[in-house]
Protein backbone atom coordinates (compact mmCIF):
# COMPACT_ATOMS: atom_id res chain seq x y z
CA UNK A 1 0.00 0.00 0.00
CA UNK A 2 1.77 3.34 -0.79
CA UNK A 3 1.24 6.23 1.57
CA UNK A 4 2.95 8.23 -0.78
CA UNK A 5 -0.59 8.39 -2.67
CA UNK A 6 -2.03 10.82 0.43
CA UNK A 7 -1.93 14.14 1.11
CA UNK A 8 0.98 15.57 3.41
CA UNK A 9 -1.38 17.32 5.57
CA UNK A 10 -2.94 16.71 8.75
CA UNK A 11 -6.38 18.25 9.40
CA UNK A 12 -8.70 20.14 7.91
CA UNK A 13 -11.35 22.67 8.66
CA UNK A 14 -15.36 22.19 8.34
CA UNK A 15 -17.60 25.53 7.43
CA UNK A 16 -20.19 27.00 6.06
CA UNK A 17 -19.67 27.65 2.45
CA UNK A 18 -19.68 31.17 0.76
CA UNK A 19 -19.65 33.11 -2.66
CA UNK A 20 -15.56 32.70 -2.57
CA UNK A 21 -16.07 28.84 -3.22
CA UNK A 22 -18.17 28.81 -6.05
CA UNK A 23 -15.40 28.37 -8.73
CA UNK A 24 -14.06 25.20 -6.05
CA UNK A 25 -17.43 23.99 -5.94
CA UNK A 26 -17.79 23.80 -9.54
CA UNK A 27 -14.19 22.01 -10.34
CA UNK A 28 -15.15 19.60 -7.98
CA UNK A 29 -18.68 18.83 -8.69
CA UNK A 30 -17.42 18.90 -12.47
CA UNK A 31 -14.59 15.71 -11.09
CA UNK A 32 -17.01 13.92 -9.53
CA UNK A 33 -20.64 14.04 -11.16
CA UNK A 34 -19.24 14.51 -14.63
CA UNK A 35 -16.28 13.19 -15.01
CA UNK A 36 -16.55 9.93 -12.81
CA UNK A 37 -19.66 9.00 -12.24
CA UNK A 38 -21.23 10.30 -15.77
CA UNK A 39 -24.27 12.51 -14.70
CA UNK A 40 -24.19 15.19 -16.68
CA UNK A 41 -22.34 16.30 -20.09
CA UNK A 42 -19.17 17.74 -19.69
CA UNK A 43 -18.37 21.45 -19.61
CA UNK A 44 -15.22 23.25 -21.48
CA UNK A 45 -14.28 25.03 -18.24
CA UNK A 46 -14.36 21.70 -16.06
CA UNK A 47 -16.64 23.59 -13.96
CA UNK A 48 -20.51 22.14 -13.23
CA UNK A 49 -23.02 24.48 -11.64
CA UNK A 50 -25.65 22.39 -9.87
CA UNK A 51 -29.66 23.08 -10.91
CA UNK A 52 -30.63 24.60 -7.10
CA UNK A 53 -27.18 26.55 -6.86
CA UNK A 54 -28.72 29.63 -5.69
CA UNK A 55 -31.13 28.31 -2.81
CA UNK A 56 -28.17 25.34 -2.04
CA UNK A 57 -26.79 25.73 1.61
CA UNK A 58 -23.24 24.45 1.24
CA UNK A 59 -21.17 22.89 3.89
CA UNK A 60 -17.22 22.70 2.79
CA UNK A 61 -14.02 20.92 3.99
CA UNK A 62 -11.05 23.41 3.22
CA UNK A 63 -7.66 22.37 3.75
CA UNK A 64 -4.43 24.59 3.47
CA UNK A 65 -7.05 27.03 1.51
CA UNK A 66 -8.19 24.31 -0.88
CA UNK A 67 -11.60 22.76 -1.21
CA UNK A 68 -11.38 19.04 -0.83
CA UNK A 69 -14.82 18.26 0.07
CA UNK A 70 -18.42 19.53 0.66
CA UNK A 71 -22.39 18.68 0.85
CA UNK A 72 -25.25 20.68 -0.26
CA UNK A 73 -28.78 21.15 2.14
CA UNK A 74 -31.97 21.43 0.30
CA UNK A 75 -34.24 22.90 2.40
CA UNK A 76 -37.26 22.74 0.42
CA UNK A 77 -38.98 21.55 -1.97
CA UNK A 78 -38.64 20.45 -4.87
CA UNK A 79 -37.09 17.60 -3.80
CA UNK A 80 -34.73 16.31 -6.36
CA UNK A 81 -34.84 12.76 -4.51
CA UNK A 82 -38.58 12.61 -4.55
CA UNK A 83 -38.12 11.55 -8.65
CA UNK A 84 -35.99 8.84 -7.60
CA UNK A 85 -38.52 7.14 -5.61
CA UNK A 86 -40.88 4.16 -7.07
CA UNK A 87 -43.66 5.59 -9.34
CA UNK A 88 -46.06 2.92 -7.63
CA UNK A 89 -45.59 3.78 -4.44
CA UNK A 90 -46.13 7.10 -1.99
CA UNK A 91 -44.83 10.33 -2.71
CA UNK A 92 -42.47 11.86 -0.91
CA UNK A 93 -44.76 14.48 0.31
CA UNK A 94 -46.65 11.14 1.62
CA UNK A 95 -43.91 9.56 3.31
CA UNK A 96 -41.65 12.84 4.87
CA UNK A 97 -41.99 14.98 7.98
CA UNK A 98 -40.03 17.80 7.96
CA UNK A 99 -37.39 16.39 5.20
CA UNK A 100 -33.85 17.81 5.01
CA UNK A 101 -32.25 16.96 1.56
CA UNK A 102 -28.63 16.35 1.14
CA UNK A 103 -27.38 16.56 -1.70
CA UNK A 104 -23.53 17.04 -3.66
CA UNK A 105 -21.76 15.01 -1.15
CA UNK A 106 -18.39 14.65 -2.80
CA UNK A 107 -14.57 14.35 -1.37
CA UNK A 108 -11.75 14.87 -3.71
CA UNK A 109 -10.47 11.65 -4.45
CA UNK A 110 -6.78 12.28 -2.42
CA UNK A 111 -8.98 12.18 0.65
CA UNK A 112 -11.23 9.13 0.12
CA UNK A 113 -10.98 6.77 2.85
CA UNK A 114 -10.19 9.41 5.35
CA UNK A 115 -12.26 10.27 7.88
CA UNK A 116 -13.74 13.29 6.29
CA UNK A 117 -16.94 12.24 4.79
CA UNK A 118 -18.17 11.26 8.28
CA UNK A 119 -16.96 14.34 9.68
CA UNK A 120 -18.79 16.51 6.49
CA UNK A 121 -22.07 13.78 7.75
CA UNK A 122 -21.47 15.03 11.01
CA UNK A 123 -21.89 19.00 10.33
CA UNK A 124 -25.21 17.99 8.62
CA UNK A 125 -26.54 16.20 11.72
CA UNK A 126 -25.65 19.15 13.48
CA UNK A 127 -27.08 21.89 11.16
CA UNK A 128 -30.56 19.55 10.62
CA UNK A 129 -30.64 19.67 14.51
CA UNK A 130 -30.04 22.95 14.94
CA UNK A 131 -32.82 24.21 12.33
CA UNK A 132 -35.31 21.51 13.87
CA UNK A 133 -35.43 19.20 10.56
CA UNK A 134 -36.72 15.55 11.68
CA UNK A 135 -35.60 13.67 8.52
CA UNK A 136 -32.74 13.71 6.10
CA UNK A 137 -33.41 12.14 2.48
CA UNK A 138 -30.48 11.36 -0.16
CA UNK A 139 -30.00 10.41 -2.98
CA UNK A 140 -27.37 7.48 -2.71
CA UNK A 141 -25.03 6.08 -5.05
CA UNK A 142 -25.67 2.42 -5.09
CA UNK A 143 -22.49 1.38 -4.81
CA UNK A 144 -21.78 3.45 -1.46
CA UNK A 145 -24.76 1.44 0.28
CA UNK A 146 -22.84 0.27 3.49
CA UNK A 147 -21.49 3.88 3.95
CA UNK A 148 -24.77 5.48 4.01
CA UNK A 149 -26.17 2.38 6.39
CA UNK A 150 -23.44 3.08 8.74
CA UNK A 151 -24.67 6.47 9.08
CA UNK A 152 -28.31 5.48 9.87
CA UNK A 153 -30.09 5.85 6.15
CA UNK A 154 -32.62 2.95 5.00
CA UNK A 155 -33.16 2.74 1.25
CA UNK A 156 -36.86 3.76 -0.16
CA UNK A 157 -36.24 1.73 -3.36
CA UNK A 158 -34.79 0.11 -5.63
CA UNK A 159 -31.74 2.03 -7.68
CA UNK A 160 -32.32 4.94 -10.30
CA UNK A 161 -30.00 5.10 -13.46
CA UNK A 162 -28.72 8.45 -14.14
CA UNK A 163 -26.16 8.91 -16.50
CA UNK A 164 -23.61 6.02 -15.99
CA UNK A 165 -24.55 5.89 -12.08
CA UNK A 166 -27.13 4.42 -10.31
CA UNK A 167 -29.02 6.56 -7.20
CA UNK A 168 -30.89 4.94 -4.29
CA UNK A 169 -33.43 7.29 -2.34
CA UNK A 170 -32.71 6.70 1.29
CA UNK A 171 -33.86 8.38 3.80
CA UNK A 172 -32.96 8.90 7.87
CA UNK A 173 -35.07 9.79 11.11
CA UNK A 174 -33.21 12.02 13.54
CA UNK A 175 -34.89 10.83 16.16
CA UNK A 176 -33.55 7.81 15.38
CA UNK A 177 -29.70 9.41 16.24
CA UNK A 178 -27.85 7.99 19.05
CA UNK A 179 -29.08 10.24 22.01
CA UNK A 180 -24.90 11.48 22.41
CA UNK A 181 -24.74 12.51 19.02
CA UNK A 182 -27.78 14.14 19.03
CA UNK A 183 -25.98 16.41 22.07
CA UNK A 184 -23.02 16.97 20.76
CA UNK A 185 -25.07 17.93 17.14
CA UNK A 186 -27.16 20.88 18.87
CA UNK A 187 -26.50 24.07 18.42
CA UNK A 188 -25.21 26.49 15.24
CA UNK A 189 -23.04 24.63 13.11
CA UNK A 190 -19.71 25.50 13.85
CA UNK A 191 -16.14 24.53 13.68
CA UNK A 192 -15.32 21.09 14.36
CA UNK A 193 -11.76 20.12 15.94
CA UNK A 194 -9.63 18.68 13.62
CA UNK A 195 -8.82 15.37 14.83
CA UNK A 196 -10.58 13.56 17.81
CA UNK A 197 -7.37 11.80 19.79
CA UNK A 198 -7.28 8.49 20.77
CA UNK A 199 -3.65 9.72 23.13
CA UNK A 200 -3.02 8.40 26.36
CA UNK A 201 -3.59 12.14 27.90
CA UNK A 202 -5.61 14.05 28.46
CA UNK A 203 -8.49 11.82 28.54
CA UNK A 204 -12.06 12.29 27.14
CA UNK A 205 -13.84 14.37 29.11
CA UNK A 206 -17.37 13.60 30.06
CA UNK A 207 -19.67 17.02 29.20
CA UNK A 208 -20.47 17.24 32.84
CA UNK A 209 -17.23 17.00 34.20
CA UNK A 210 -16.55 19.81 31.47
CA UNK A 211 -18.92 21.67 32.57
CA UNK A 212 -17.69 21.77 36.54
CA UNK A 213 -14.21 22.62 35.89
CA UNK A 214 -15.00 26.09 33.86
CA UNK A 215 -16.63 27.55 36.75
CA UNK A 216 -15.30 30.28 38.80
CA UNK A 217 -12.14 30.36 40.58
CA UNK A 218 -12.41 29.13 43.95
CA UNK A 219 -9.98 30.14 47.03
CA UNK A 220 -8.62 26.82 48.15
CA UNK A 221 -9.62 28.03 51.75
CA UNK A 222 -13.08 28.49 50.79
CA UNK A 223 -15.91 26.30 52.31
CA UNK A 224 -17.01 25.30 49.39
CA UNK A 225 -13.32 24.27 48.29
CA UNK A 226 -12.94 22.49 51.23
CA UNK A 227 -16.06 20.32 50.42
CA UNK A 228 -14.87 19.38 47.54
CA UNK A 229 -11.87 19.10 49.16
CA UNK A 230 -13.05 16.31 51.41
CA UNK A 231 -14.95 14.43 49.45
CA UNK A 232 -12.65 13.68 47.15
CA UNK A 233 -10.47 12.27 49.87
CA UNK A 234 -13.18 10.23 51.26
CA UNK A 235 -14.14 8.69 47.62
CA UNK A 236 -10.84 7.79 46.41
CA UNK A 237 -9.80 6.54 49.89
CA UNK A 238 -12.88 3.83 49.03
CA UNK A 239 -11.38 3.42 45.89
CA UNK A 240 -8.06 2.04 47.36
CA UNK A 241 -9.69 0.13 50.34
CA UNK A 242 -9.16 2.64 53.45
CA UNK A 243 -5.86 3.93 52.23
CA UNK A 244 -4.50 7.71 53.33
CA UNK A 245 -4.84 10.18 50.56
CA UNK A 246 -2.62 12.97 49.70
CA UNK A 247 -3.11 15.29 47.05
CA UNK A 248 -0.45 17.12 45.26
CA UNK A 249 0.13 19.78 42.29
CA UNK A 250 1.11 17.63 39.71
CA UNK A 251 1.46 14.64 37.85
CA UNK A 252 2.29 11.14 38.24
CA UNK A 253 6.21 12.10 37.71
CA UNK A 254 5.17 14.21 40.99
CA UNK A 255 3.66 11.50 42.81
CA UNK A 256 7.16 8.46 41.89
CA UNK A 257 9.05 11.56 43.49
CA UNK A 258 7.25 11.51 46.77
CA UNK A 259 6.89 7.52 46.69
CA UNK A 260 10.40 7.41 46.40
CA UNK A 261 10.64 9.72 49.59
CA UNK A 262 8.63 7.37 51.16
CA UNK A 263 10.66 4.17 50.28
CA UNK A 264 13.75 5.91 50.92
CA UNK A 265 12.30 6.96 54.70
CA UNK A 266 11.22 3.21 55.19
CA UNK A 267 12.67 1.88 58.33
CA UNK A 268 13.81 -1.33 56.76
CA UNK A 269 15.53 0.16 53.78
CA UNK A 270 18.66 0.91 55.90
CA UNK A 271 18.98 -3.19 55.93
CA UNK A 272 18.33 -4.53 52.91
CA UNK A 273 17.58 -3.49 48.86
CA UNK A 274 14.18 -3.10 47.27
CA UNK A 275 13.40 -4.57 44.10
CA UNK A 276 12.33 -3.13 41.04
CA UNK A 277 10.05 -4.16 38.58
CA UNK A 278 10.20 -3.28 35.09
CA UNK A 279 8.85 -4.38 31.10
CA UNK A 280 8.37 -1.33 29.66
CA UNK A 281 9.22 2.75 29.52
CA UNK A 282 7.47 3.89 32.64
CA UNK A 283 8.91 0.55 34.59
CA UNK A 284 12.19 1.70 33.91
CA UNK A 285 11.51 5.27 35.02
CA UNK A 286 11.04 4.14 38.41
CA UNK A 287 14.66 2.86 38.23
CA UNK A 288 15.57 6.95 37.74
CA UNK A 289 13.16 7.59 41.10
CA UNK A 290 15.10 5.56 43.05
CA UNK A 291 18.69 6.41 42.00
CA UNK A 292 17.99 10.14 42.17
CA UNK A 293 17.67 9.41 45.82
CA UNK A 294 20.28 6.94 46.60
CA UNK A 295 17.80 4.16 46.93
CA UNK A 296 19.25 0.50 47.23
CA UNK A 297 17.11 -1.97 44.62
CA UNK A 298 17.82 -4.98 42.71
CA UNK A 299 16.77 -4.34 38.97
CA UNK A 300 14.66 -6.74 37.28
CA UNK A 301 13.86 -5.63 33.98
CA UNK A 302 11.50 -8.73 32.57
CA UNK A 303 12.11 -7.35 29.17
CA UNK A 304 10.07 -5.28 26.35
CA UNK A 305 6.46 -6.31 27.19
CA UNK A 306 7.79 -9.65 28.86
CA UNK A 307 5.31 -10.52 31.95
CA UNK A 308 7.06 -10.18 35.52
CA UNK A 309 9.07 -13.17 36.56
CA UNK A 310 6.71 -14.34 39.65
CA UNK A 311 8.34 -18.09 39.98
CA UNK A 312 11.65 -16.02 40.26
CA UNK A 313 10.39 -13.32 42.91
CA UNK A 314 8.70 -16.26 44.88
CA UNK A 315 12.33 -17.61 45.53
CA UNK A 316 13.34 -14.30 46.10
CA UNK A 317 11.11 -13.90 49.00
CA UNK A 318 12.63 -17.08 50.89
CA UNK A 319 15.81 -15.81 51.11
CA UNK A 320 17.25 -13.47 53.41
CA UNK A 321 17.52 -11.09 53.99
CA UNK A 322 13.84 -9.84 52.20
CA UNK A 323 13.77 -6.52 50.20
CA UNK A 324 13.03 -3.66 51.75
CA UNK A 325 10.44 -3.01 49.13
CA UNK A 326 9.06 -3.96 45.51
CA UNK A 327 8.21 -1.45 43.41
CA UNK A 328 6.59 -1.80 40.03
CA UNK A 329 3.60 0.08 37.25
CA UNK A 330 0.11 -1.41 37.28
CA UNK A 331 -0.91 -0.88 33.95
CA UNK A 332 2.69 -0.35 31.78
CA UNK A 333 1.31 2.82 29.28
CA UNK A 334 4.10 2.09 26.97
CA UNK A 335 3.35 -1.84 26.02
CA UNK A 336 -0.51 -1.71 27.67
CA UNK A 337 0.03 -4.26 29.58
CA UNK A 338 -1.85 -4.66 33.36
CA UNK A 339 0.79 -6.59 35.55
CA UNK A 340 -0.33 -8.97 38.15
CA UNK A 341 0.16 -6.87 40.98
CA UNK A 342 -3.04 -8.87 43.00
CA UNK A 343 -0.80 -11.91 42.32
CA UNK A 344 2.17 -10.09 43.48
CA UNK A 345 0.71 -9.14 46.85
CA UNK A 346 -0.56 -12.33 47.45
CA UNK A 347 3.10 -13.88 46.74
CA UNK A 348 4.42 -11.38 49.30
CA UNK A 349 1.16 -12.55 51.63
CA UNK A 350 1.74 -16.60 51.53
CA UNK A 351 5.68 -15.53 52.09
CA UNK A 352 4.53 -14.16 55.52
CA UNK A 353 6.11 -10.94 55.04
CA UNK A 354 3.43 -8.16 54.15
CA UNK A 355 4.69 -6.41 57.30
CA UNK A 356 8.34 -6.64 56.34
CA UNK A 357 7.67 -6.24 52.35
CA UNK A 358 6.14 -2.76 51.64
CA UNK A 359 4.99 -3.45 47.80
CA UNK A 360 4.54 0.11 46.32
CA UNK A 361 2.28 0.80 42.62
CA UNK A 362 1.98 2.78 40.00
CA UNK A 363 -1.58 2.95 39.13
CA UNK A 364 -1.45 5.95 37.30
CA UNK A 365 -3.06 4.29 34.05
CA UNK A 366 -5.04 1.49 36.08
CA UNK A 367 -6.81 3.76 38.28
CA UNK A 368 -10.14 3.66 37.73
CA UNK A 369 -10.40 1.08 34.76
CA UNK A 370 -9.19 -2.18 36.77
CA UNK A 371 -9.75 -3.08 40.37
CA UNK A 372 -7.13 -1.88 42.85
CA UNK A 373 -6.12 -4.83 45.40
CA UNK A 374 -5.46 -4.70 48.51
CA UNK A 375 -2.75 -5.53 50.56
CA UNK A 376 -0.49 -2.30 49.16
CA UNK A 377 1.73 -0.07 50.82
CA UNK A 378 1.46 2.74 48.76
CA UNK A 379 -0.25 3.75 45.48
CA UNK A 380 0.61 6.79 43.25
CA UNK A 381 -1.99 7.63 40.52
CA UNK A 382 -3.25 11.28 38.61
CA UNK A 383 -6.28 12.93 38.05
CA UNK A 384 -6.41 12.56 34.42
CA UNK A 385 -5.87 9.37 31.91
CA UNK A 386 -8.44 6.46 34.24
CA UNK A 387 -9.94 8.70 36.83
CA UNK A 388 -11.38 10.90 33.65
CA UNK A 389 -10.50 14.22 34.79
CA UNK A 390 -8.31 17.37 34.24
CA UNK A 391 -4.90 16.61 34.52
CA UNK A 392 -3.04 18.12 37.05
CA UNK A 393 -3.58 16.55 40.49
CA UNK A 394 -0.95 14.31 41.22
CA UNK A 395 -2.65 11.47 43.86
CA UNK A 396 -0.16 9.39 46.53
CA UNK A 397 -2.16 6.88 49.11
CA UNK A 398 -0.51 5.45 51.81
CA UNK A 399 -1.53 2.44 54.11
CA UNK A 400 -1.72 3.13 58.24
CA UNK A 401 0.88 0.21 58.74
CA UNK A 402 3.21 1.37 56.51
CA UNK A 403 2.95 5.23 57.53
CA UNK A 404 4.45 4.24 60.97
CA UNK A 405 6.93 2.76 59.11
CA UNK A 406 8.71 5.52 57.77
CA UNK A 407 11.59 7.65 59.95
CA UNK A 408 10.87 10.78 61.35
CA UNK A 409 12.81 13.41 59.44
CA UNK A 410 12.38 16.68 57.11
CA UNK A 411 10.35 16.09 53.65
CA UNK A 412 11.04 18.66 50.73
CA UNK A 413 7.92 20.76 51.91
CA UNK A 414 5.52 20.26 48.13
CA UNK A 415 6.09 16.74 48.70
CA UNK A 416 5.63 16.03 52.60
CA UNK A 417 3.25 12.75 52.40
CA UNK A 418 2.69 12.95 56.02
CA UNK A 419 1.51 16.18 55.91
CA UNK A 420 -0.58 15.64 53.14
CA UNK A 421 -1.75 12.57 54.43
CA UNK A 422 -3.27 14.07 57.05
CA UNK A 423 -3.84 17.69 56.74
CA UNK A 424 -7.50 18.35 56.77
CA UNK A 425 -7.29 21.77 54.36
CA UNK A 426 -4.67 21.81 51.17
CA UNK A 427 -1.28 22.31 53.08
CA UNK A 428 0.09 24.40 49.74
CA UNK A 429 -2.38 26.22 46.69
CA UNK A 430 -4.28 23.68 44.74
CA UNK A 431 -6.27 24.34 41.61
CA UNK A 432 -9.63 24.93 42.07
CA UNK A 433 -10.62 23.74 38.12
CA UNK A 434 -8.93 20.69 38.69
CA UNK A 435 -10.14 19.39 42.14
CA UNK A 436 -13.58 20.12 40.87
CA UNK A 437 -13.29 18.23 37.83
CA UNK A 438 -11.89 15.48 39.69
CA UNK A 439 -15.03 15.79 42.42
CA UNK A 440 -17.67 15.69 39.69
CA UNK A 441 -15.64 12.54 37.72
CA UNK A 442 -15.56 11.19 41.01
CA UNK A 443 -19.37 11.60 42.16
CA UNK A 444 -20.83 11.52 38.70
CA UNK A 445 -18.99 8.97 36.64
CA UNK A 446 -16.86 6.57 39.26
CA UNK A 447 -18.52 6.68 42.20
CA UNK A 448 -17.50 3.78 44.51
CA UNK A 449 -20.90 1.78 44.40
CA UNK A 450 -20.93 2.24 40.38
CA UNK A 451 -17.08 0.94 39.52
CA UNK A 452 -17.90 -2.79 38.74
CA UNK A 453 -19.74 -1.83 36.25
CA UNK A 454 -17.67 0.67 35.34
CA UNK A 455 -15.32 -1.98 35.02
CA UNK A 456 -17.23 -4.16 32.94
CA UNK A 457 -18.07 -1.63 30.58
CA UNK A 458 -14.48 -1.06 29.95
CA UNK A 459 -13.49 -4.53 29.61
CA UNK A 460 -16.53 -4.90 27.15
CA UNK A 461 -15.33 -1.94 24.73
CA UNK A 462 -11.86 -3.03 25.32
CA UNK A 463 -12.36 -6.84 23.75
CA UNK A 464 -13.93 -4.95 21.30
CA UNK A 465 -11.41 -3.08 19.92
CA UNK A 466 -8.92 -5.57 20.26
CA UNK A 467 -11.29 -7.57 17.91
CA UNK A 468 -11.36 -4.47 15.34
CA UNK A 469 -7.57 -4.36 15.62
CA UNK A 470 -6.98 -8.00 15.10
CA UNK A 471 -9.20 -8.36 12.47
CA UNK A 472 -7.00 -5.02 10.46
CA UNK A 473 -4.16 -6.99 10.65
CA UNK A 474 -2.20 -4.78 13.64
CA UNK A 475 -2.77 -7.41 16.75
CA UNK A 476 -1.81 -5.74 19.81
CA UNK A 477 1.58 -6.40 21.13
CA UNK A 478 0.18 -7.74 24.69
CA UNK A 479 -2.07 -10.65 25.20
CA UNK A 480 -5.57 -10.13 25.93
CA UNK A 481 -5.39 -11.96 29.49
CA UNK A 482 -2.71 -9.27 30.63
CA UNK A 483 -4.47 -6.42 28.49
CA UNK A 484 -5.33 -2.78 29.66
CA UNK A 485 -9.04 -2.33 28.66
CA UNK A 486 -8.09 1.59 27.18
CA UNK A 487 -4.37 0.84 25.87
CA UNK A 488 -3.73 -0.91 22.95
CA UNK A 489 0.07 -0.97 21.47
CA UNK A 490 -0.08 -2.50 18.14
CA UNK A 491 2.53 -2.72 15.18
CA UNK A 492 1.66 -0.16 12.44
CA UNK A 493 0.62 -1.53 8.53
CA UNK A 494 3.32 -3.65 6.66
CA UNK A 495 5.65 -1.54 4.33
CA UNK A 496 5.09 2.20 6.75
CA UNK A 497 6.89 3.51 9.93
CA UNK A 498 5.08 4.95 12.72
CA UNK A 499 5.24 8.39 11.68
CA UNK A 500 3.58 7.96 8.18
CA UNK A 501 1.18 6.10 9.77
CA UNK A 502 0.32 8.87 12.54
CA UNK A 503 -0.04 11.18 9.54
CA UNK A 504 -2.52 8.73 7.62
CA UNK A 505 -4.64 8.43 10.53
CA UNK A 506 -4.85 12.11 11.29
CA UNK A 507 -5.91 12.70 7.75
CA UNK A 508 -8.34 10.60 8.82
CA UNK A 509 -9.46 12.54 11.70
CA UNK A 510 -7.89 11.12 14.17
CA UNK A 511 -4.59 10.89 16.73
CA UNK A 512 -3.09 8.41 17.93
CA UNK A 513 0.28 8.05 20.25
CA UNK A 514 3.38 6.89 18.65
CA UNK A 515 5.43 10.21 18.71
CA UNK A 516 7.32 9.37 21.42
CA UNK A 517 10.26 7.24 20.55
CA UNK A 518 9.63 4.14 22.86
CA UNK A 519 7.27 3.51 20.53
CA UNK A 520 8.47 5.07 17.65
CA UNK A 521 11.41 3.27 17.64
CA UNK A 522 9.84 -0.21 17.50
CA UNK A 523 7.28 0.77 14.70
CA UNK A 524 4.10 0.75 17.11
CA UNK A 525 1.46 2.80 17.54
CA UNK A 526 -0.60 3.08 20.45
CA UNK A 527 -4.91 3.95 20.61
CA UNK A 528 -6.20 4.84 24.40
CA UNK A 529 -9.54 5.40 25.21
CA UNK A 530 -9.61 6.77 28.55
CA UNK A 531 -13.00 8.54 29.51
CA UNK A 532 -16.49 8.41 27.58
CA UNK A 533 -15.67 8.58 24.27
CA UNK A 534 -19.12 8.48 21.74
CA UNK A 535 -19.05 5.11 20.11
CA UNK A 536 -19.39 6.92 16.54
CA UNK A 537 -15.87 8.06 16.89
CA UNK A 538 -14.50 4.64 17.79
CA UNK A 539 -16.39 2.87 14.66
CA UNK A 540 -15.36 6.16 12.28
CA UNK A 541 -12.03 5.40 13.24
CA UNK A 542 -12.05 1.87 12.39
CA UNK A 543 -14.07 2.36 8.88
CA UNK A 544 -12.05 4.98 7.71
CA UNK A 545 -9.03 2.19 8.69
CA UNK A 546 -11.21 -0.59 6.50
CA UNK A 547 -11.86 1.76 3.63
CA UNK A 548 -8.30 2.89 2.82
CA UNK A 549 -7.59 -0.89 3.38
CA UNK A 550 -10.02 -1.29 0.79
CA UNK A 551 -8.73 1.08 -1.57
CA UNK A 552 -5.26 -0.14 -1.47
CA UNK A 553 -6.60 -3.49 -2.36
CA UNK A 554 -8.58 -1.93 -4.97
CA UNK A 555 -5.50 -0.20 -6.43
CA UNK A 556 -3.61 -3.48 -6.52
CA UNK A 557 -6.20 -5.15 -8.54
CA UNK A 558 -6.16 -2.20 -11.05
CA UNK A 559 -2.44 -2.64 -11.47
CA UNK A 560 -2.56 -5.99 -12.18
CA UNK A 561 -5.32 -5.62 -14.64
CA UNK A 562 -3.53 -3.14 -16.40
CA UNK A 563 -0.36 -5.16 -16.30
CA UNK A 564 -2.00 -8.27 -17.53
CA UNK A 565 -3.63 -5.90 -20.47
CA UNK A 566 -0.08 -4.49 -21.10
CA UNK A 567 1.19 -8.07 -21.27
Amino acid sequence: MESSTLPDASSWLLRPGTAKDQDAIGVLLHRTFVEELGQHPAHEDGRHTDKFHERNRYIVAEQDGRLIGMVALNLQAPFSVADRLPSNGPSMADLSDRPLEIRLWCVDPAWRGSALSFRLMGAVYEAALADGYRELWISAIADQLSLYQRLGFQALGPGVPQGDAVFTPMRLRLDELPPRLVDRARGPLAVEPACHSFLPGPPYLADEVLQASAGPSVYHRAPSFLKAYHRCHRLLSQHCHGMSIALLPGGGTSANDALALALQRLRRSQEAPGIILANGEFGDRLRGHAQALGLRFEDWNAGWARPWSLPKLRKRLQQSPAPAWIWGVHVESSTGMANPVGALVQLVQEAGLEQQVAVAIDSASAHGTLPLPQGLAFLTSVSGKGLEAKAGIAIVAGDAHWREQLVPKPWPASLDLPEHWEASTPPHTLDGSLLAALDCSLRERLHPADLVTHWKEEQRRGAQIRARLHALGASPIVDAELASPCLHSFRVPEGMDTPSFLGLVRQWGFQLAGASSYLADRGLAQLATFGPHPPEQIEAFFAAWEAWLQQGELLSEMRVQESSARN
